[in-house]
């Protein structure tokens, strides 16, 4: 994560309606892509088209009720009893017009078709609790009443098959960052590359991960919600530009048997409002603050509960607990086998939780974080010391699991449901719906997968979410 001192706070943390960016209005779009991220961190929402634009941009846009909590093969919920009792069945999509971009893959010549992020209303103006979006920022407010904002970036895998199988792109290799493999493909990877950079999204760096078709993107920090705006928006950019040019991209955590995981690394630290890292502090060990401590201890005090929201699908508790993924609920010093990687080789001191999936939604990886860690400034609570962990193979101590992450979704459900501070910092209702979300669409789904061999396990697992995510 870079030093950054030259952002504007102001102009960061939260939107300010009257100011489009980028180089066009939204009068000067032939079509524009209104959606608002679903709570599987999915977009839904539809097309507008010349002078109907302003309209929508102005009154919204109607859509169902049940848009942001869909199934992951666009079921409605039904065990959910607020859907079902509900008269008003409508909703809408505002949009939020600093977010404007073009979608520059689509315009040709004179045609300029552009994408605008929404939030979710109901007809009398209020925010719907099942945006995951409002929630994130409702965090950011109450960050910024202690004096403070986040800067995140997120380090972004996800795996590129060929349309229509799993071959992935680059051949059956296994090997982290050799790029010569793929020279056959870099005109088509840098063309991507390009097409996220023109749609906003702040791409650093692209390489080869360690499983063969797995491709990681760092991105440039960004302030407040920008980032995790930044992370919804790659998901369909990337799956749209991919399927233009004969590949699949998903997003799901691990896609085979005898394969690799997809993370979502998330890189973050806190400033004050004057723009100072909040986490530095050079009179102290490592040079951390009391400030850092404290956030550190609410991040570990709700790891189990955080886990629920930064791996949603039952398939991203494949990644978690093997090799360089997250066991030990624990925080170490320049350690990559530590769930939180503290990084203090410069005065910009940032973490690294490495506990998201690729499957994970961007918008509640954010208002989780903010949630543990506001809850341990706020009480001042003091984090543990920090544990080295090295895998089987290693001195017998050092592998020893003190304080284990859940190993499965439903476990991360019920520590989810059981932290009464979390949940209640986050949203009761959201979370309940969320947990039963969860429990309708994929562990009663899959419930009599438990006997079955591994491969049949992840068929029915890709059938779910290969595609969708």
């Amino acid at each position: 994560m870079q030093d950054i001192h030259t952002a504007t706070l102001q102009e960061t943390c939260f939107y300010e309606n009257s100011k489009p960016s980028g180089d066009k209005n939204i009068n000067d779009y032939d079509a524009v892509l209104f959606t608002v991220c679903d709570v599987f961190g999915r977009p839904r929402g539809k097309f507008a088209y010349g002078k109907n634009i302003q309209r929508f941009a102005k009154e919204g846009m109607e859509m169902p009720y049940t848009t942001c909590v869909l199934g992951f093969q666009c079921e409605k919920p039904a065990t959910l009893s607020r859907y079902g009792r509900t008269t008003d069945v409508t909703r809408k999509l505002l949009p939020e017009l600093s977010t404007l971009r073009p979608l520059s893959w689509l315009c040709d010549g004179d045609r300029k078709i552009g994408h605008v992020l929404c939030d979710f209303y109901d007809t009398a103006g209020r925010l719907d609790p099942s945006s995951p979006k409002s929630i994130a920022l409702k965090q950011l407010q109450d960050l910024q009443a202690l004096g403070f904002n986040i800067m995140t970036a997120f380090e972004a895998e996800f795996f590129l098959y060929h349309k229509g199988t799993l071959n992935p792109l680059g051949g059956d290799y296994k090997e982290l960052t050799n790029m010569a493999r793929l020279d056959t493909d870099i005109p088509f990877l840098y063309d991507h590359v390009m097409g996220l950079l023109a749609s906003g999204i702040p791409v650093e760096t692209q390489m080869e991960e360690s499983a063969p078709g797995q491709i990681e993107y760092s991105m440039q920090p960004q302030y407040g919600i920008k980032m995790a705006d930044s992370a919804h928006r790659l998901r369909y950019v990337t799956k749209s530009l991919c399927e233009r040019n004969g590949f699949e991209a998903t997003f799901m955590t691990r896609p085979k048997h005898d394969g690799y995981g997809s993370g979502f690394h998330f890189n973050h630290s806190l400033w004050t409002l004057d723009e100072k890292n909040a986490f530095y502090d050079p009179n102290h060990d490592h040079h951390c603050s009391d400030i850092f401590r404290h956030w550190v201890a609410g991040l570990i005090h709700h790891g189990n509960a955080l886990t629920a929201l930064m791996n949603p699908t039952v398939n991203c508790y494949e990644r978690l607990n093997c090799s360089l993924t997250p066991k030990d609920n624990i925080w170490n010093y320049n350690d990559r086998y530590a769930r939180l990687r503290v990084k203090t080789k410069s005065r910009n001191i940032h973490i690294e939780d490495r506990t998201p999936s690729s499957a994970s939604n961007p918008y509640l990886c954010l208002a989780g974080l903010v949630a543990a860690g506001v809850d341990g400034i706020a009480r001042k609570l003091e984090a543990p010391p920090p544990k080295a962990y090295r895998p089987l193979g290693a001195e017998p101590e050092s592998s020893k699991v003190d304080n284990p992450l859940p190993k499965t979704l439903e476990e991360a459900l019920i520590a989810l449901e059981q932290d009464t501070v979390f949940t209640k910092a986050i949203g009761e209702d959201f979370i309940q719906d969320y947990i039963g979300l969860c429990k309708e669409f994929q562990l009663q789904k899959l419930q009599d997968l438990k006997d079955k061999n591994p491969e049949d396990i992840f068929r029915v697992e890709r059938d779910l979410f290969l595609y969708s995510l």
